[in-house]
């Protein structure tokens, strides 16, 4: 079986929207928007999406302050990132994604300039409800390109994974993680109040190098597509505790 790699080469527009700014998104934001921000052959923008509101206990594993506390997630993290990188393209979405449509509109058109770019949907919930909305995007008409790379890891255990999902020309190519882990449909959750994870993270707080190790498995992939125009495998998976992650590959007889 031969390895298959998508050769994104042609592609110089990305509008990338990360949904999800706590443990694993604002652990991204940092890597995201540096390597965004010193590659200037590329169009890319950059929009957070997030309703969540700093609190004293995300002090402990998200990249916020005290001085923070009370303030819109997404909107701290695209203000401070701006403020390092003026010529940045990076924008807030202050609310929970709760609907497809405004999902396509965060991602199918660029909010400076109104023009079409690859849409990019990076998913760093911790709530199977959105991702059951994420997955009925993908299998929408609209759009008819995306990338959608989803991130998920427990509360308990250090380990997760990282799955990306491929769609061209309305054509599935990868799978998304609705598909490779079929169980996220049998949770009946809360996009907007996410009580169940709120409780998990009360009794369990998340170890910090579990979001970190999450958040570097999603840099590696966005990294090699923005500056190498590659996607090379379709499954990751991470063991924070071990320092170990692993990937599978892309094979021709799965394309």
């Amino acid at each position: 079986m031969k390895r298959v790699v998508f050769d994104f080469s042609s592609i110089t527009d990305y509008n990338i929207v990360v949904c999800g700014v706590g443990g694993t998104g604002s652990n991204l934001i940092p890597f995201l928007t540096q390597v965004v921000a010193s590659d200037k052959s590329k169009n890319i923008t950059i929009t957070l999406a997030d309703g969540d509101i700093v609190e004293e206990k995300n002090l402990k594993n998200q990249k916020f302050t005290q001085k923070d506390i009370g303030k819109p997630k997404a909107e701290v993290l695209a203000e401070r990132y701006k403020r390092i990188y003026p010529d940045l393209d990076i924008y807030h979405y202050d609310r929970y994604i709760t609907d497809v449509d405004t999902l396509v509109k965060l991602l199918f058109i660029n909010q400076r300039t109104y023009t079409k770019y690859f849409p990019v949907l990076v998913g760093c919930v911790d709530n199977n409800a959105t991702r059951q909305l994420f997955h009925r995007l993908f299998y929408n008409d609209v759009p008819a390109d995306l990338i959608y790379i989803d991130s998920g890891n427990g509360t308990i255990e250090m380990s997760g994974q990282v799955v990306v999902g491929l769609k061209k020309g309305g054509k599935v190519i990868l799978p998304p993680v609705g598909d490779v882990y079929p169980q996220i449909f049998d949770d009946n959750d809360d996009i907007q109040s996410e009580v169940g994870c709120s409780i998990n993270n009360s009794e369990h707080p998340q170890n910090i190098c579990t979001n970190v190790f999450s958040a570097v498995t999603i840099f590696s992939v966005l990294n090699t597509l923005l500056f190498f125009n590659k996607i090379y495998n379709h499954i990751y998976r991470f063991n924070a505790e071990e320092g170990t992650i692993s990937s599978k590959s892309i094979l021709k007889e799965k394309v």
